[in-house]
């Protein structure tokens, strides 16, 4: 055989990190081996993986075959080498959980203390993702474990999820915003006169969702729900955040609440897994997460409301 999936990890970090440097460094190897290595692949296949004939190499109609294949290959070599450590002993050596950004990360550090109490071996690494994000984080193998998910598992046949909460969304502006002063109901066409303040979709293919917009409409996208709160209390554009947290600063003066003629729906919130591949330590999340609303409005508000925003 020969390819290597050595050789498939480093093609995949030089695409993920945009050049032979920066993937050597994400993968402690110096820039020569990154090179020698990317060669020896052309060599053995004979095939050209990369066009170097600009200031940046670029990867070739092949290459680009090779990595969407190879990807495929690590995906199936790391689930292969999980499954016979979690057969092996029961609780996982690792656990990738992706949480949503509608959830603040503060509210899992006493679940991360009683975690590492029962279970210390197990390492965890949490990622955030916004909207499809946690379910094609599932999917494409990147995430053990998805807290937060939106909606129901989007026909993912082998993964299972919960509810675990749900929050109401409000249309909100800054107090010196155009809007503030407009009548009400605002229409979406009223709406869409101004920017928009909307958290990027962190879905990289499958299951992106598109931006809630109007045709025409300036839109500032930010990475997440606090940067979201900043800009429009900051005047940045308007948008719509839970509803609780709407309240909260429209109390303090800050923000003011707007009535829209097309609410969004309330949104439902899931923990989720793959059900083929839960060891111990997903089945301890489900047990936690599982019990009552674990996302609501009254935590939306205490968490965010201690962070050290301009509120």
């Amino acid at each position: 055989m020969k390819l290597s999936l050595e050789a498939l990890e480093v093609l995949d970090a030089i695409d993920r990190h945009g050049s032979f440097a920066a993937a050597g460094e994400a993968l402690f190897k110096v820039p020569s081996s990154i090179s020698y290595m990317i060669g020896k692949l052309e060599e053995d296949l004979g095939v050209t993986l990369f066009d170097r004939t600009g200031l940046k190499a670029k990867l070739t109609p092949t290459g680009l075959a090779v990595l969407e294949d190879g990807r495929r290959l690590l995906r199936g070599a790391i689930a292969l080498e999980r499954r016979a450590k979690k057969i092996e002993a029961g609780w996982e050596s690792e656990l990738r959980i992706a949480v949503d950004v509608i959830l603040p990360f503060r509210i899992l550090l006493p679940y991360i203390t009683t975690f590492y109490g029962e279970n210390s071996q197990t390492r965890l690494l949490f990622s955030h993702e916004v909207s499809g994000g946690p379910w094609e984080a599932l999917l494409d193998g990147r995430a053990d474990f998805a807290i937060g998910a939106l909606d129901h598992a989007p026909n993912l046949p082998g993964f299972s999820s919960c509810a675990i909460g749900q929050v109401q969304s409000a249309f909100a502006v800054a107090p010196g915003h155009p809007l503030a002063d407009a009548v009400e109901p605002l229409d979406r066409s009223v709406i869409g006169q101004y920017r928009q303040v909307e958290i990027q979709d962190t879905s990289r293919q499958r299951l992106l969702r598109p931006l809630d917009l109007q045709i025409g409409q300036d839109f500032l996208l930010v990475p997440n729900l606090e940067a979201k709160l900043e800009a429009v209390l900051a005047g940045l554009g308007c948008g719509f955040l839970p509803g609780c947290l709407v309240q909260h600063c429209a109390n303090l003066g800050k923000l003011k609440v707007k009535e829209v003629k097309e609410p969004r729906p309330l949104k439902q919130f899931f923990a989720a897994w793959n059900t083929g591949d839960a060891g111990l330590g997903v089945q301890w999340w489900i047990e936690k997460l599982s019990q009552g609303d674990f996302i609501n409005d009254a935590l939306i508000v205490k968490t965010l409301a201690a962070t050290p925003l301009s509120l």
